[in-house]
């Protein structure tokens, strides 16, 4: 599971004691991903007609500051990966750095980092590879040499798994790597 979100800083109204309590919110709830961008006042909108607006540079200033705490909270988190192996889409390859780049589960396109890698033979855009984190570069990661999954490899198990914390059962796919031997349920 991989939480995720986006705040707004410096609404109308937005005290100190606001951003201090959303500070302290972000620190307990260690968001996997998080955006933070100052408001922005519209023309037009409700909003921007509403009394108390913040300087722009304090909007600018707590959007930094939300930010700079959230790095460090990804970098524990995504130092977490190291030793790990991870299944990767397969984005593109970079010519300027002789390295593949893709996306986890946890990442979306054109927001997130990437993880980088290389592979002995050419590897397919778009398809996906199991890697293992040697390296985290901020909110990059690098992986040694990719192991690419072909179709003939994989065994499917479709079933349902009960989970305890709803009261529903949900649909689950579990696949067996035949040739690395491992199990990895997918949710």
């Amino acid at each position: 599971l991989i939480l995720r979100t986006t705040f707004i800083c410096g609404f109308p109204g937005e005290t100190e004691e606001d951003f201090n309590e959303l500070a302290e919110f972000i620190k307990e709830i260690r968001f996997d991903r998080l955006g933070c961008f100052p408001y922005s006042q519209e023309e037009d909108t409700p909003a921007a007609e509403f009394p108390n607006q913040i300087d722009e540079a304090e909007k600018i200033r707590r959007a930094d500051v939300l930010m700079e705490q959230q790095m460090h909270i990804m970098q524990e988190i995504s130092d977490g990966y190291l030793g790990t192996t991870m299944e990767i889409l397969v984005d593109g390859y970079d010519d300027s750095i002789g390295m593949y780049y893709g996306r986890s589960y946890a990442d979306s396109p054109d927001v997130d980092g990437s993880v980088l890698f290389t592979a002995a033979d050419p590897v397919e855009i778009g398809s996906f590879v199991w890697v293992k984190i040697t390296e985290c570069i901020g909110c990059d990661l690098t992986a040694g040499k990719a192991g690419v999954l072909r179709h003939a490899q994989m065994i499917l198990v479709i079933g349902l798994v009960y989970k305890s914390l709803f009261t529903d059962y949900l649909p689950v796919v579990i696949y067996k790597d035949v040739t690395h031997n491992g199990i990895h349920p997918s949710f």
